[in-house]
């Protein structure tokens, strides 16, 4: 099984902690500049990452993580869990992510002469702070001790952002906590050490309490 994966992409950091957590084996290789994703193109034929390749299966994106589930866990999502999921790996990845993370930083990777959209930018810190706004209230009034797939997904959706100092902390503080929380996982502290060429995080990126 190979997985090829972004570091900044929210859905290649879920799919990569969901095979370590599971014990799948797995070669990963890392999509880290302009060439390395010229040359997975060229391979595979295939650019959104994350992408999965076992037994000549090729599979994309937030699929990767049902595959997993249906074929090594069969980790029953209660419809809540499964919307909450959705959620994040479709409108908030559309309307956040695509709009400031990956023109930050993953657009390059396409092309080395596109520069970031700053109206793009601009759009997606509006539309981030009507989620942040839904997803503080949500963890206010709501227990998720249960909720595994949702807590992985909203945590890298947070990494990746917070990678690039894109959330005041300040004013999110179920927010903070929950992310505090995560960041306990030793396997997500390896995660957190990893970076990207040419761009790093914030001082305090990679520590528990900030």
């Amino acid at each position: 099984m190979i997985l090829y994966k972004y570091i900044l992409c929210p859905i290649s950091q879920k799919v990569f902690f969901l095979l370590n957590h599971f014990n799948i084996s797995t070669q990963v290789i890392y999509i880290n500049n302009n060439n390395d994703f010229k040359n997975i193109k060229e391979i595979i034929g295939i650019s959104p990452l994350p992408v999965l390749v076992e037994d000549n299966i090729y599979l994309k994106g937030p699929l990767i993580s049902d595959y997993i589930n249906m074929k090594y866990k069969d980790y029953q999502k209660t419809m809540e869990e499964r919307f909450l999921e959705n959620l994040l790996d479709g409108g908030f990845y559309y309307e956040v992510y695509k709009n400031i993370v990956y023109e930050k930083t993953f657009k390059y990777l396409e092309s080395s002469n596109i520069t970031p959209n700053t109206m793009n930018i601009h759009q997606g810190m509006k539309y981030l702070k009507k989620y942040l706004i839904f997803f503080e209230e949500y963890l206010q009034k709501n227990k998720i001790n249960n909720f595994f797939y949702f807590k992985i997904s909203l945590f890298f959706h947070l990494m990746c952002l917070d990678y690039c100092g894109d959330i005041n902390w300040n004013q999110y503080e179920e927010i903070k906590k929950f992310y505090i929380r995560m960041k306990y996982n030793t396997f997500i502290r390896e995660i957190l050490k990893e970076r990207i060429n040419n761009l790093s995080p914030p001082v305090y990126y990679e520590m528990i309490n900030f």
